[in-house]
Order: C-alpha cells, then sequence, then structure tokens
C-alpha cells in the first residue's frame, strides 16, 4: 500500500530514468503509481502514467495499442486515436500495412476529427485507386477550410478520377 507522498516520488524517479535511458527502472517506478491510481479508482492519472510506460519502448507497440484501448475504454477518444495513429506508425514502418490501416480505421471511427489517421486512410486508399472513398475521406477536412496543400491536391485529383473536374478545379485554384 502507497503513501499519496510516495507516489509523487515515484513518478519523479520514473521520468530521471526515463531520461537516463533506463526503461526497466523507469517502468518499476512507473508500475508503482499506475497501481496506485488504479487501486484508487483515479482512471485518469493511471492512464497517464501507463501512457509514460509506453513512452519508455516505443518500438513495444502491443503496448501502445493496449493503452489506445484502455483510453478508448474509459470514453477519451481524442487519446485514444492518438494512440493508435501512434501504433499505426509503427507498424507502417515496419511493414505491416494490414495492421497499421486496421490501427488508423480505429482512429478515424472514434476520433473521425484525428487528421493524421484521416490523411494516412486517403493516401492508402488512393493507392488503391479507390476515389470515391478518398473524396469521402477527405471532404470534411477541405469543407472546414483545410490549409494542408498535400490533402487539397490529393482531394482535386480524387474529384478528377470521380469525374467532378469544376469541383476539383475550385479546390485547386484555392490552393494558389
Amino acid at each position: 500500500n502507497l503513501d499519496p507522498d510516495l507516489v509523487a516520488v515515484n513518478i519523479k524517479l520514473g521520468d530521471l530514468y526515463a531520461s537516463q535511458k533506463l526503461p526497466a527502472e523507469g517502468r518499476s517506478q512507473y508500475t508503482k503509481a499506475a497501481n496506485y491510481y488504479d487501486k484508487k479508482g483515479d482512471v485518469v492519472n493511471a492512464l497517464e502514467i501507463f501512457r509514460k510506460i509506453a513512452n519508455l519502448e516505443p518500438d513495444n507497440l502491443p503496448v501502445r495499442v493496449k493503452l489506445a484501448g484502455m483510453f478508448e475504454k474509459q470514453k477519451y477518444p481524442e487519446k485514444a486515436a492518438e494512440e493508435y495513429v501512434r501504433a499505426a506508425q509503427g507498424y507502417a514502418e515496419k511493414k505491416e500495412m494490414d495492421t497499421a490501416i486496421q490501427l488508423y480505421v480505429r482512429a478515424f471511427k472514434i476520433f473521425p476529427a484525428n487528421t493524421e489517421a484521416r490523411r494516412r486512410l486517403a493516401d492508402f486508399y488512393a493507392q488503391r485507386q479507390d476515389w470515391s472513398v478518398v473524396v469521402g475521406l477527405l471532404e470534411t477536412p477541405v469543407a472546414k477550410g483545410s490549409r494542408d496543400t498535400d490533402l487539397l491536391v490529393l482531394y482535386g485529383e480524387a474529384l478528377t478520377r470521380v469525374n467532378h473536374p469544376r469541383d476539383a478545379v475550385k479546390v485547386l485554384e484555392g490552393v494558389q
């Protein structure tokens, strides 16, 4: 049973170990704090400590996915989507595209405002030449006034491919 004052010390020690590139020691300290918060029912602080644990080993993608699932289960869709996207990027770097796409889809479904998930899915469907899906993914950010040139150019291309060249011209003229 941890003293509440010691929890702050555990977190500080975890931060110190993390900064010294000592992940095992950092994880040990963070885990004590996370368990304390978990037992108290303080889900928000427990999740933030689990995020610190996940950041100790950014290549440990299953931990990142588990963290995302915890955020999702606790009704924090924005944070869950961020973690799903981080995991998806890791899987994409490892050339595990099926897993990456599944995670981007999950992130997009629970938090459509996550622009990274939306953009990566649009790129994926553009590679597959599924242009109507690309239009569907990008019309919302464009309608909301996105100034992202790459996104607008991709949207313009997708519009052209689905036989809406006039709309594409309007979008692309706005880029200049």
